[in-house]
Parts: structure tokens; C-alpha cells; sequence
């Protein structure tokens, strides 16, 4: 879930991701990889100016299918 509000006041949109993660942790160090695809953005449908950012999901900054990779070392 990513939520984003304008100068911490007014909400300005909201995505949903779901799928699986892979991950492997070792003792010098760790990684994850996701693969999410977006379920639900609000807001959708066209904006003010008539540009079209998705039927039920935000397509203006986020796309459909996103790829995670994270990497840890311990310190």
C-alpha cells in the first residue's frame, strides 16, 4: 500500500499491490524480490485536465506491474 498527501494535509492518492516475494537471508547478507501487480488506485478515471489515469487503478505515477529488488548487509 503506498499513500501520498500534499504537505501532510490533503490526500492526494492511494495504490494497492499484491503478489509474491522471494527472499533469501544469509549471514553476510540478505535480498528480496517482488513482483507486484496494482489492485486498486484511487483516484482513477480522467482528471481535471481529461487525462485519462485508469479504470480502477493509478496509472498516473505507478504503473501496473512494479519490480521490487532490496538488499541488506548487517553491520
Amino acid at each position: 500500500n503506498h499513500n501520498e498527501y500534499g504537505d501532510f494535509t490533503k490526500h492526494e492518492h492511494s495504490v494497492f499491490w499484491i503478489g509474491p516475494a522471494v527472499h533469501y537471508g544469509g549471514q553476510d547478507f540478505w535480498v528480496t524480490l517482488g513482483v507486484l501487480g496494482q489492485v486498486y488506485g484511487d483516484p482513477n478515471g480522467v482528471d481535471e485536465n481529461g487525462t485519462f489515469i485508469g479504470t480502477g487503478l493509478f496509472l498516473r505515477s505507478h504503473e501496473q506491474w512494479e519490480v521490487t529488488a532490496k538488499v541488506g548487509v548487517p553491520f
